[in-house]
């Protein structure tokens, strides 16, 4: 979290508690769960973020995890419930993925 000027660890405990509410109402794997944290972590490490693109992050980072392991559309519900537009969810998708050095297969 030193990396992040604009987001402390409460505000980082409050999205962890949000990724276990999403998990609970989607009724995803925990798993899927563990590796969102692990996703968020590892981009808090490596880049700031506005504190207003934390939950985008945590979104992202579900629809990630979703993704390993092949969940179906939950987290594409979720962007929408989170109100992204489809521009904005993309292009953070992408610039995730990029860092966190993700394989896109399409």
């Amino acid at each position: 979290m030193l990396r992040q000027p604009q987001v402390t660890p409460a505000m980082r405990a409050i999205l962890m508690d949000w990724l276990v509410e999403v998990q609970q109402n989607f009724e995803l794997h925990h798993e899927t769960l563990y590796i969102a944290v692990k996703l968020t972590d590892r981009f808090l490490e490596h880049e700031p973020i506005e504190k207003e693109r934390l939950q985008l992050l945590g979104a992202t980072a579900v629809l990630v995890a979703s993704k390993y392991e092949v969940i179906g559309d939950a987290a594409v519900l979720l962007c929408y419930s989170v109100q992204l537009s489809d521009q904005l969810a993309v292009y953070f998708f992408a610039h995730v993925c990029s860092l966190l050095e993700c394989e896109l297969i399409i």
